[in-house]
């Protein structure tokens, strides 16, 4: 199953903007992880479900829900629109805001912290032709 939200692409001109955008990060993780768990559940009405924000444009960007269903497609599209709803009314605890803050900080560490001189000279030599 697959659900696509189609929203105009932000542009970061700001410090709020660039925040806007950690913000998403951190609502993709959290939402991902509670979906993780209700698929760990007795009877899940989903094998696995993700959520992933996109930019496939230059123009749009995207807040996609994907879900491996189980036998019925009704249930797990209601329980993925569901948990989205619960997070639109009542928002995340402080223990999923900080388990999803830990996530963008390992990334960003994975990302951004200068790596040892053989990695980066192998990934920087990999578009080379021999």
């Amino acid at each position: 199953m697959y659900i696509t939200f189609k929203a105009e692409r932000p542009v970061f001109e700001s410090a709020k903007d660039y925040r806007q955008f950690i913000a998403s990060n951190l609502f993709e993780y959290a939402v991902g992880r509670r979906l993780n768990i209700i698929a760990h559940l007795n009877n899940p009405p989903f094998y696995s479900a993700h959520v992933l924000y996109d930019e496939p444009v230059s123009t749009c960007c995207t807040f996609d829900l994907t879900a491996s269903i189980t036998d019925s497609a009704t249930l797990a599209l209601e329980t993925l629109l569901t948990e989205i709803a619960r997070v639109r009314t009542h928002g995340f605890s402080a223990w999923e805001i900080e388990v999803a803050k830990a996530k963008v900080r390992a990334e960003v560490d994975q990302r951004y912290i200068p790596q040892p001189f053989y990695v980066t000279f192998f990934v920087g030599n990999m578009d080379r032709k021999t």
